[in-house]
Order: structure tokens, then sequence, then C-alpha cells
């Protein structure tokens, strides 16, 4: 199976938009590798990411890149989706973001920003257990995907172990030509 490209035209006014997908695993609090797909897509294309800084606040080319890596109880799609400021740009950023995925399938992630990247996950949901509301906001994602409350530990024990080559094998497993499939919605003519 090869990459898959579509272009939609969207009978209203709009920016380009770039949605990059690829196929991923089904949710598991013990699989490494797919815990480690979630880790890599907020540090190679979160908003403390070099893409992000080059795309969105350097050179301004995109209004925003959001990478959708969570994951889901059965095996879905992981995307990144940005919308793109100037319509004469789209191939450039798609490009840029291709290049992105191949670095990260051939290099190894910095060990700091894996560090950082593993604490803000883990912290992140700490802090977001102080009151009734946030805490059912919080384990929503364990609850829909396992039924339960349980996974938090195992999931939190999983991310611990969690290393950079594990990275570079889930990008190399997941994040790959024949998985992807990419739409591109334009305005439409006329």
């Amino acid at each position: 199976m090869a990459a898959r490209d579509s272009v939609v035209e969207y009978p209203a006014r709009t920016l380009p938009i770039l949605s990059v997908n690829y196929r991923a695993p089904a949710w598991s609090a013990t699989d490494t590798m797919a815990v480690a797909l979630e880790v890599l897509g907020r540090a190679a294309f979160g908003s403390n990411s070099d893409l992000y800084r080059e795309l969105v606040i350097r050179d301004r080319s995109v209004q925003y890149l959001s990478a959708g890596f969570g994951l889901a109880r059965d095996p879905a799609l992981v995307d990144l989706t940005t919308m793109v400021n100037d319509p004469a740009a789209v191939d450039a950023v798609e490009a840029r973001i291709l290049e992105e995925v191949e670095r990260f399938r051939g290099e190894l992630v910095n060990p700091e920003v894996l560090a950082d990247t593993k604490s803000n996950m883990k912290y992140g949901f700490l802090m977001g257990l102080e009151n009734a509301q946030d805490i059912a906001f919080s384990l929503i994602g364990f609850v829909i995907n396992t039924g339960g409350i349980e996974a938090v530990e195992t999931y939190y024990d999983t991310l611990d172990g969690v290393t950079a080559e594990h990275l570079r094998q889930a990008a190399r497993q997941y994040l790959v030509p024949e998985h992807r499939t990419t739409v591109t919605m334009i305005q439409a003519e006329g």
C-alpha cells in the first residue's frame, strides 16, 4: 500500500488546511511502542518542538501546528494538522513536515527534550487533579479506553520506561509512508 493524498475543495473562505495522518495502534497502558508514539508526538511536533517554533513562531508560515497523537481504544490515526497562511506554500509546508517525520525515524530525540516531555506529561496530569471536575476530565481517557481507572499507574510506569530509542522505533514502525494519508482542504474556486 502506498501513501495516499487527497485534495478537498471547501465551498467557503478558508486558508488551506493540511492534515498528515498515519495509522496508529490501539491504546494500551502496557504497550511501550504505543506510549512512545504519544511521547514522540509531543516531543517532535508539539508546541515546544523545533518544527513548531520554525513554522508557527519564527516563519509564521502556518496559523497553528496540531499534533494529535493521543491514542484510542481501537486502532485509529495520529495526525499532524495545520492551517497554511499562503496557499502557494502548502507543498513546502507538507515537505517540511515529512522531512521532520523522516528526521525522527533516523535520529534519536535529544535526552533533555525526552526528559522534559515525559515530565510535562506526568506532572501535567497530576496538576489536572485539583478538583472533582478536573479529576473527571483527567481520567476520562483511561475510562474510555479501558473501562476503569486501574490503568493510570501502569500507563505512567510505562511512560517512565520510554527511551529515545523507543521513540525512534515507534517512528519507524508507525510513521511510514505506506501508512500515510494526507488531506489538503482548500477554498473552492468561484
